[in-house]
């Protein structure tokens, strides 16, 4: 229409501007069917008849399986107990510049680049760990009344603002998804089979904007 010389239009140059503004993606999700019907034929077959795709299909999902409960034998009292000593003090090297990076963003103050290039990810595999703590999630922050670290516990409530079991009963047995159901109630899983692993990945720089929301 703005192309076209019989159509004069007072606004005809600004609005040309706008053409490459125009999204025209959501046309792509109108049955082929339709496209060129004219919105006049209410009566047309191929209006009443054509079904519309579905952009966003929901995927029939079982509910998942959940990890069993942690058992072991192991009653560390200290992080030796956890942790070999070259892997204690590998952290303690590695931890020290992402830790000046955080008080930094904390205060406010900008990071400089010569330490932020200091800091790199830390992994450590099940051989840093003593024999007796491998295969085992442990949580440093629970004791036992006798005074031993815990195993984490998987079934633990969710810390959540969110109403979960309004939102698992809202979806219901019918939901397609049921997968997504169970872990917005009881936790969200990584379906992979990998092995258990300690890794820490230094903050973003941009965390210093949001360091009171992200701790």
């Amino acid at each position: 229409m703005l192309g076209s010389a019989s159509q004069p239009c007072q606004h005809r140059d600004y609005l040309c501007t706008w053409i490459d503004q125009v999204d025209t993606t959501p046309n792509v999700d109108v049955p082929p069917a339709l496209l060129g019907v004219s919105m006049k034929q209410f009566e047309s077959k191929e209006l009443v008849g054509t079904k519309f795709y579905n952009p966003f299909p929901i995927d029939r999902l079982d509910p998942p399986t959940f990890p069993a409960a942690q058992v072991t034998t192991h009653k560390p009292t200290k992080i030796t107990h956890i942790l070999k000593t070259w892997v204690i003090r590998h952290l303690a090297l590695k931890l020290k510049p992402i830790i000046a990076v955080m008080k930094l963003q904390k205060q406010g103050t900008p990071v400089p680049e010569s330490l932020m290039a200091h800091c790199s990810t830390i992994v450590i595999g099940q051989d840093g760990l003593v024999e007796a703590a491998r295969g085992v999630v442990w949580d440093l922050r629970s004791h036992h009344p006798d005074g031993h670290f815990l195993p984490l516990v998987f079934d633990e409530l969710i810390m959540s603002h969110l109403n979960t079991d309004a939102m698992f009963d809202a979806l219901g047995d019918d939901y397609p998804d049921q997968s997504l159901r169970h872990q917005v109630k009881h936790g969200a899983l990584f379906f992979a089979s990998l092995d258990l692993q300690i890794v820490i990945c230094p903050h973003l720089v941009s965390l210093g904007g949001v360091f009171k929301l992200s701790k």
